[in-house]
């Protein structure tokens, strides 16, 4: 190998520049020779001073640039070979190759883009939703993670991602002007069976709970309010009525606290078209 540069190769640099410069040349002279094209400072700004807690610079704004990292010591023994290096670099410069970018690693993603939004949870979330799909029971259904009781005040999270599409579902029907609720259960969709619903409301049909409710003075279908608050895709009819219930006992929606008759207790209607619920021992 020639002779090392003079400083006056280096355009005025600072001895510890330069002195960086000569520990390249003397680590790498054939990489070094292969990239005359580099002055100075640029070969300056390529290398990390200290080693604890280094960050890698880019060399330029080019992203075919080589950029280094860190992972070389073999300049050490030249370091510590002078006084004066060592009063330069108190610890050792860390020096490294780093394969640049190419074209397929700018134009080409290694993974689909995350469009999480910034501050929510990648995890899907679970809970009652309308399927977004504009249909008459998306105006009904409450999104929401959590239910209620508005007997115990017990509150109740919902463990599965349901919606209007969801089979096999338990349902909690509420009326926002008394608050009473009834517990429904449905082998097909929640927006079937909330069609049923509907139509049982509109024309009548008192003889059925929600529907005898909703038809009470100052009361229609815009105070019907629902939420999907169990599901299970393997469920039997005798599973699925058994966990209706289940949530009936739970959040206390027979009458008179709520809207469901349960079906060991027979029940009839008024002339008034409200429910008498009788028991066995009063017949």
């Amino acid at each position: 190998m020639g002779p090392l540069p003079t400083m006056s190769h280096f355009g005025g640099l600072t001895f510890k520049a330069v002195a960086v410069a000569l520990v390249l040349i003397v680590a790498h002279p054939i990489e070094l020779a292969q990239a005359q094209f580099m002055n100075g400072a640029t070969l300056a700004s390529c290398v990390s001073l200290t080693e604890p807690g280094f960050i890698p610079q880019p060399a330029g704004t080019n992203p075919f640039n080589i950029t280094y990292s860190l992972s070389f010591y073999r300049p050490g023994d030249i370091i510590r070979g002078t006084e004066r290096l060592k009063s330069v670099f108190p610890e050792l410069p860390v020096i490294a190759f780093k394969r640049p970018s190419n074209l397929r690693d700018i134009l080409v993603r290694a993974s689909f883009r995350d469009d999480t939004p910034l501050g929510e949870s990648k995890t899907e979330t679970t809970g009652s939703s309308p399927c977004t799909q504009n249909c008459k029971t998306c105006l009904l259904v409450d999104s929401t993670g959590a239910f209620q009781s508005n007997q115990t005040k017990r509150t109740f999270q919902i463990r599965h991602k349901i919606n209007c599409l969801s089979k096999n579902v338990i349902y909690l029907i509420y009326c926002n002007i008394c608050n009473l609720q009834y517990i429904g259960e449905s082998k097909n969709t929640l927006r079937m069976r909330m069609t049923q619903h509907r139509s049982a409301i509109k024309t009548k049909k008192i003889y059925q709970p929600v529907a005898n409710h909703f038809n009470l003075q100052n009361h229609s279908i815009e105070n019907l309010r629902v939420i999907a608050i169990d599901q299970n895709d393997s469920w039997t009819d005798k599973s699925r009525k058994a966990k209706e219930n289940f949530w009936e006992l739970n959040l206390k929606t027979t009458a008179p606290f709520g809207l469901n008759i349960r079906n060991d207790l027979p029940s009839q209607i008024n002339q008034n078209n409200s429910f008498t619920i009788t028991t066995e021992s009063e017949n």
